[in-house]
């Protein structure tokens, strides 16, 4: 009886997980989003293609609001993307090294992500690509 509840068991263990797929990404080493979730700004974003960098002000209105697990993209003050969205580490193939990523539900981009102080910079992992800046205003 004992064997027949371990066989059970294991059928069901093996048939009832999934792993998710995530791009690339490894979804079982998170990124500690405890400085994440916030109000940030659009400050900049630069072309993959020509390396022009375009500048905006603040109080441009072009917003991203994270919260542990979800977004939302503002512009003009209304709602462009809104989703969810994975933190993980990935394999970059621009770095050559593991790096921290972000996936957002509604793309399929795996985005480099870096966090420094009030400053999150996102960058798609390929070499053209591009990047954005933004700061935190709240």
């Amino acid at each position: 009886m004992k064997n027949h509840f371990l066989l059970l068991l294991l059928i069901v263990a093996f048939f009832g997980c999934k792993k998710p797929d995530h791009n690339g990404c490894d979804p079982y080493t998170m990124i500690n989003n405890n400085g994440l979730p916030g109000t940030w700004e659009l400050r900049s974003t630069v072309s993959g293609l020509t390396g022009s960098k375009t500048g905006y002000p603040a109080g441009n209105g072009q917003l991203l609001v994270l919260t542990n697990a979800s977004y939302q993209f503002y512009k003009d003050g209304s709602i462009i993307s809104q989703g969810n969205y994975t933190l993980t580490k990935k394999q970059s193939l621009i770095l050559n090294k593991l790096a921290d990523c972000i996936i957002f539900s509604t793309s399929q981009v795996v985005n480099l992500i870096d966090l420094n102080g009030d400053t999150l910079s996102l960058a798609p992992d390929a070499y053209d690509g591009g990047s954005t800046e933004y700061v935190r205003i709240k």
